[in-house]
């Protein structure tokens, strides 16, 4: 967790908050602009972890670049961390596209399935 009087460390990205989950982001036109400043600034942040003692789980590291379908990795903590077409924040599924389409998805079949079991339920 970035503690809100650290957040200043980061010059060029924001960081959003939400309990103890920390997701940096940033936009830029260029972008090879872009996955540098994400680069640089996600490695100074992997140092305040360290000098707080705090390991950050690179595992949790992900990459979603809007409308990009090509192979994009930046080096994040001594780590490549590939662009992903589709990933997960704060148990919501956000495409590239940055619609929520798969989540939507996701939860319709799930309202059904429960719906389903309810009826069932009703005619035993």
């Amino acid at each position: 967790m970035v503690f809100p009087k650290d957040q200043s460390l980061a010059h060029y990205f924001s960081i959003a908050n939400y309990a103890e989950d920390n997701t940096p982001y940033t936009t830029n036109d260029d972008l090879t602009k872009l996955l540098e400043i994400l680069e640089n600034e996600t490695n100074i942040l992997f140092e305040w972890f360290k000098i707080n003692e705090m390991k950050p789980n690179a595992d949790k590291c992900h990459l979603i670049v809007a409308n990009q379908k090509n192979s994009i990795s930046v080096n994040i903590g001594g780590e490549a961390t590939e662009n992903e077409p589709t990933v997960e924040l704060l148990g919501i599924k956000i495409n590239n596209k940055l619609n929520f389409s798969e989540h939507v998805s996701k939860l319709c079949k799930r309202v059904i399935r429960n719906f389903m079991r309810l009826l069932e339920s009703q005619n035993t």
